[in-house]
C-alpha cells in the first residue's frame, strides 16, 4: 500500500500517448535510465538502442550488453540476430537463430543468470578462453570498459532518480 514514484522528464509523451492517464509505457520511456541507455546505444549506432527500457528489465544486463560489443560492436555486426556467438559458429548444431535482437539480448542475459557464470565464472578474466575461445585480452578489456561505462551510467541515472523533484502517482 505504499506509493509509487515515478520521475516523469516529458510530460507531453504522457499525454500524447494516452489522454486518459499515464501509461506503464510512458512511464518506462521516461525513466532516466531507459533514456541514457538508449541515448548512450544510439552513439554507436546500435540496433539494440529501441529495445532499452525491455533490455534493463534482464538480469545482468550491463554485462550482456559487454561482451556484445567486443562480439558484435552492440549488435552491429551479427548473424541470424545472433549477437554474441551463443552456439560457436553459424551452422553448428548448437548455433542459436533468434527473430529479433530483443530475443538474442533476453537468452544473453539468462545464459549470464546460470551458475556457472554467476558462481565461477564472475569475472570477463575468468571467461576468457571459456565463453570465447582461444581467448583474448582485448576481448577482456573491452568488456571490462564498456561494462565499467554501463555500470557509471546506471549509477548516474539512479543518482538522478534520488536527486530530482518527484511526481507520484494519482492526483497530484
Amino acid at each position: 500500500n505504499q506509493a509509487i514514484v515515478f520521475k516523469i522528464n516529458d510530460s507531453s509523451k504522457l499525454f500524447a500517448q494516452n489522454q486518459k492517464g499515464i501509461t506503464i509505457e510512458s512511464l518506462k520511456s521516461n525513466d532516466p535510465l531507459v533514456l541514457k541507455l538508449e541515448d548512450y546505444l544510439e552513439k554507436y549506432n546500435s540496433p539494440l538502442a529501441p529495445f532499452a527500457s525491455e533490455i534493463i528489465q534482464q538480469p545482468q544486463w550491463q554485462r550482456a550488453l559487454a561482451i556484445s560489443w567486443v562480439e558484435s560492436n552492440f549488435c552491429i555486426h551479427h548473424v541470424d540476430y545472433n549477437c554474441s556467438g551463443i552456439g560457436v559458429a553459424p551452422g553448428h548444431p548448437s548455433w542459436r537463430k533468434y527473430e529479433n535482437h530483443l530475443e538474442w539480448f533476453k537468452d544473453m542475459a539468462q545464459l549470464m543468470e546460470k551458475p556457472i557464470y554467476k558462481e565461477k565464472y564472475t569475472t570477463f578474466e575468468k571467461m576468457r578462453g571459456v565463453y570465447v575461445q582461444p581467448g583474448s585480452r582485448a576481448w577482456v578489456n573491452g568488456s571490462k570498459q564498456k561494462y565499467a561505462q554501463l555500470m557509471a551510467l546506471t549509477a548516474e541515472a539512479e543518482n538522478e532518480k534520488i536527486n530530482s523533484p518527484q511526481i507520484t502517482g494519482g492526483n497530484h
